[in-house]
């Protein structure tokens, strides 16, 4: 009888050591995605604020945004006439005011 009491403490300590090896993988498994996904997200955060900040320096002259050109006046005078021109005919279409060219 103590023979086979010992073969089921030997087998409970078995089972106990493979569960806490389970257990133990799959924490470590979890803590590695984790880390994986925070740091996939922070290189996507910093990657869109550089492009957003590249975009916005590069359009910051107010004339150009990515291949649209936005504006054709070169100078604030030149701005503020044009916008009261417009403003002063508002039955024409902005479209007839404006034409989008492709810059190089």
């Amino acid at each position: 009888m103590a023979g086979v009491l010992v073969v089921v403490a030997v087998a409970i300590v078995i089972v106990v050591g493979v569960v806490i090896v389970v257990v133990v993988v799959v924490v470590v498994v979890v803590v590695v995605m984790v880390v994986v996904i925070v740091v996939v997200v922070v290189v996507v955060v910093v990657v869109v604020v550089v492009v957003v900040v590249v975009v916005v320096v590069v359009a910051d002259d107010g004339r150009c945004l990515g291949a649209v050109k936005i504006s054709g006046t070169e100078t604030a005078e030149g701005s503020s006439h044009h916008w009261d021109k417009m403003l002063s005919r508002p039955g024409r279409p902005v479209v007839q005011w404006h034409s989008l060219h492709r810059t190089k």
